[in-house]
């Protein structure tokens, strides 16, 4: 278990499988072909700070789309690695 999944990410108290479950929740929720964008994630988690909550997003969207789970993109085209330069979003894999 790695510190960001015992203690929360940025000690929020909210791990890595919380951030998951809201994502894949909002991922479901929107219809199909409209984005999310990952600060909705962080604040969907309630925590004090979303922007503290976004590197542990970050790292959670990257592993669903390694997982095959959701597509990243950005300005519209999809993204495959976990390098991204600028803002993102993310969609429900069809």
């Amino acid at each position: 278990m790695t510190n960001k999944e015992s203690h929360g990410a940025a000690g929020s108290g909210v791990d890595e499988a919380e951030i998951r479950k809201i994502a894949l929740l909002l991922a479901t929720q929107r219809d199909p072909g409209k984005t999310i964008c990952p600060s909705e994630v962080a604040r969907g988690t309630g925590a004090a700070s979303w922007r503290d909550m976004m590197p542990a997003v970050h790292s959670v969207l990257n592993a669903l789309r390694r997982e095959d789970r959701i597509v990243i993109s950005q300005k519209g085209v999809p993204v495959t690695t976990d390098e991204k330069i600028g803002p993102y979003r993310f969609y429900r894999k069809a």
